[in-house]
């Protein structure tokens, strides 16, 4: 008996919990367009960064939080919009000289908080007050680190020697199909380019260089104009580096005639983007030859990219 009314209780509270969660969620929608921001809030927040007025900058930019706030794109006209989906990284946003900040700080989980920290770790930092505009939220950040490259490889690739270094020392050139486009005859993904792809579910402006297998893809540029910081960021783009089922690692050297090198391995499962740096105060000023080499024994879905950066 006393097991029965124990069970008749349990069951009460379920009905009760199931009601509440249902009462809490039909709250929550009934308050959301009241929380969201009307096409007036997007309109006056995008009008006080001085997108067309004294106020802006060149090199300004919008940054989203939440970065699922897309609809401000409608309404920034020729602001650039940068959206990642998470803190933004010190190297997306360096070179930016300031950054308008756009949130939507009511909403839940909207991680407001962590993005201005991120923002302050990347080293910009916040001018004057936030200004609200209806569930809008807008701040100035200021970079006070910014780093502009004196070259990329990305900008250079027109430039650039495209081959499969064979084992017995011979090439086999990639044939130039644009002026910064080279394609080999042995299957049509097997090209090397310059584009925008996704690391980690973020965008990424890059050199596309998919391996070849065992045998060495290489990128030479014969005169690649360098500073005191030689910057590589390197990844596997899309989903497939969350995949490990017969995929192996992917070896990826930086060689520097008269100066360093330096070699990443990335293996299966092991997203987002890798940096490192070469220090060239030697050669600052001056032009050196640069090798890029990729290598995967098993190429299968090793979709890579890398960004190089000469910084002054």
């Amino acid at each position: 008996m006393a097991s029965q009314k124990w069970r008749r209780w349990i069951g009460a509270l379920e009905a009760l919990s199931i009601a509440l969660a249902g009462a809490l969620s039909l709250l929550f929608y009934a308050k959301l367009p009241s929380t969201l921001p009307s096409e007036e809030d997007y309109r006056a927040a995008i009008a006080a960064t001085g997108a067309s007025k004294a106020r802006s900058a060149p090199g300004d930019a919008l940054l989203l939080s939440p970065h699922w706030a897309e609809r401000a794109r409608l309404f920034a006209g020729t602001l650039p919009v940068i959206n990642v989906t998470r803190a933004p990284l010190r190297e997306q946003i360096r070179e930016l000289p300031r950054l308008f900040l756009l949130t939507l700080p009511e909403l839940p989980r909207a991680g407001t908080t962590e993005m201005v920290e991120a923002l302050r770790r990347a080293h910009f930092e916040q001018q004057g007050e936030t200004e609200r505009f209806g569930a809008l939220s807008l701040s100035l950040f200021v970079n006070r680190e910014q780093e502009r490259p004196l070259e990329r490889a990305s900008a250079l690739l027109s430039q650039a020697e495209v081959y499969i270094a064979k084992a017995d020392g011979g090439h086999e050139p990639y044939t130039r199909t644009a002026p910064a486009r080279f394609s080999s005859s042995r299957a049509g993904w097997l090209t090397v380019e310059a584009n925008t792809y996704e690391i980690d579910q973020d965008p990424f402006h890059c050199v596309y260089a998919h391996p070849v297998g065992a045998e060495p893809l290489v990128l030479e540029f014969p005169r690649f104009p360098l500073g005191r910081t030689f910057k590589v960021t390197a990844g596997l783009i899309g989903q497939m580096a969350l995949r490990s089922e017969g995929f192996g690692p992917l070896d990826f050297t930086v060689s520097i005639d008269g100066g360093p090198s330096e070699r990443l391995t990335l293996l299966p499962r092991d997203p987002g983007a890798r940096f490192f740096t070469l220090e060239t105060t030697s050669l600052a000023g001056k032009s050196a030859r640069v090798r890029f080499e990729v290598v995967a024994p098993n190429p299968h879905w090793r979709i890579f990219c890398f960004e190089a950066e000469a910084l002054p």
